[in-house]
């Protein structure tokens, strides 16, 4: 019968090697030592999964994938895989899985001891985070490590100019395919920091960056993510963050989306972004702008917008000009016919009916005259209003926290505009840049999709390229092509 007595196991000395010096951890089925290898003097962290009250055979599935997944595994971030036994000792029979031991304290400990974290801090180990993420997402098939949390990331090294050296440790609820499948549907992950669809029994590495950001919210608040409302299943943290970055809060708030497939797809996307974040929104805006641009694009504190200034004469135009030209003159012809005409059916009648022809013959001409004044401003006004479009009235796509909108303002200063679209940022899922029938960006949301066609956004290929992926990156979707699109 297996004890439950941690005190009774310090001393043991499992497979006339390791000697157990201290408890480090507990859980059901499972406990995690700290021992002396009496063959090196190193220092070791032993693990172990013995029969008892609280074992289930999960359990030891679980534990015998973390060291097989461990044995493959070479990253100085990582724990070392050193052993693995049967252990059968007269108290307890169960298995021991031996790892290197990392001296340092966890991100847990370290918040609860009262250390905070600036931003550049998060940002740091935000960095190293990923870089392990995406050693583990890199191997074939992926690991997913499915319990990223606080108290699994170990800090040492810290300095004044450091936040110190990460390490990822507990990989006792990683998946890997390759292992093969637990029988039955184990749900595996922390509470708070554990995407939903881990609540199914999936994970996926984009699984990995949700932990990560939860992770990273829980240093910038203090709070246990499940301690933060919610809506729509998403973590409501920006009231308690207000310090941080509007970058880095759109950065965090893309990871945390609950739609997996919403949020970066890989660990390396993430870094990337995050980098663009880190250095500033302002500089991403020139460094791509393409030269000749017209489109003045702007990013500053918690607004994206986009304007499209009046474009004066274009050449593209002259349809309408050349239209213009013909009405007007068509029109003073039909009035020069129809007023001589009316003139010589009243002198010819009325010398024939007198008074009587003259009363008909003037209420005629004034009927014929309001018409025809009627159709002619019409005709007039209608493509001259069209033209005068492209003088005075500017496009202005404008994103806040919660609203995208595109409006048509006068710049004339009358005050006029018009609002031809406006949709909650949270609904959109994604960008799109269409090349045909007609080059134009889809905005994709999840009942609708609204086109910045050629009319209000007339933008060679390479300006709808740069504008589509700036707006993607800054409402944290996806930005795809039409032959990306049509091969999805």
């Amino acid at each position: 019968m297996a004890i439950s007595s941690s005190e009774a196991w310090i001393g043991t000395v499992l497979r006339d090697r390791y000697e157990l010096q201290r408890q480090l951890g507990r859980t059901a089925g499972r406990r995690t030592f700290l021992a002396q290898d009496t063959q090196t003097e190193q220092t070791v962290v032993v693990k172990l999964v013995t029969f008892g009250d609280d074992f289930e055979w999960a359990d030891l599935r679980l534990f015998e994938r973390e060291g097989e997944v461990l044995k493959a595994l070479d990253h100085p971030s990582i724990p070392r895989y050193l052993d693995y036994f049967e252990v059968d000792l007269p108290y307890a029979r169960g298995y021991a899985l031996v790892q290197s031991y990392v001296e340092g304290r966890s991100l847990q400990d370290a918040v609860q001891a009262g250390r905070t974290f600036a931003e550049a801090d998060l940002v740091a180990i935000a960095q190293q985070l990923l870089d392990i993420l995406s050693y583990l997402h890199s191997q074939t098939p992926p690991v997913i490590h499915r319990d990223i949390k606080p108290s699994n990331i170990l800090i040492t090294d810290r300095s004044a100019h450091s936040v110190g050296t990460l390490y990822l440790v507990d990989f006792g609820s990683v998946q890997a395919p390759a292992l093969g499948q637990l029988g039955t549907l184990t749900i595996v992950g922390t509470f708070g920091y554990m995407p939903p669809e881990q609540f199914g029994g999936r994970a996926d590495p984009p699984s990995d960056l949700y932990s990560l950001a939860a992770t990273l919210i829980y240093l910038a608040t203090g709070k246990h993510p499940a301690e933060l409302p919610q809506r729509d299943f998403k973590i409501q943290y920006e009231s308690e963050a207000q310090h941080l970055s509007f970058a880095l809060r759109r950065w965090l708030s893309w990871l945390i989306t609950p739609e997996i497939t919403k949020r970066p797809q890989t660990a390396i996307a993430a870094k990337q972004s995050l980098e663009k974040a880190a250095m500033g929104q302002t500089d991403l805006i020139l460094k791509d702008k393409p030269v000749g641009s017209k489109v003045m694009l702007s990013k500053y504190d918690e607004i994206f917008e986009l304007v499209v200034p009046p474009w004066g004469f274009r050449v593209r135009k002259l349809r309408s000009w050349r239209q213009l030209a013909l009405m007007t003159l068509a029109l003073s012809v039909v009035s020069g016919i129809v007023s001589g005409g009316l003139n010589i059916a009243f002198l010819t009648f009325y010398r024939q009916l007198g008074y009587v022809a003259l009363m008909m013959g003037l209420w005629i001409w004034l009927m014929v005259g309001l018409i025809g004044f009627v159709a002619g401003t019409w005709v007039v006004l209608n493509p001259l209003w069209r033209v005068t479009q492209d003088f005075f009235w500017q496009t202005h796509l404008r994103v806040d926290q919660q609203n995208l909108r595109v409006v048509r303002e006068l710049t004339l200063g009358f005050g006029g505009q018009k609002q031809i679209f406006s949709v909650p940022c949270d609904r959109i899922q994604s960008i799109r840049l269409e090349l045909s029938p007609k080059k134009c960006l889809v905005i994709q949301t999840l009942d609708t999709q609204f086109s910045l066609d050629n009319k209000l956004f007339p933008f060679s290929t390479q300006e709808l390229r740069w504008i589509g992926q700036d707006l993607a990156d800054w409402l944290g979707v996806a930005f795809i092509t039409s032959a990306q699109h049509r091969t999805g």
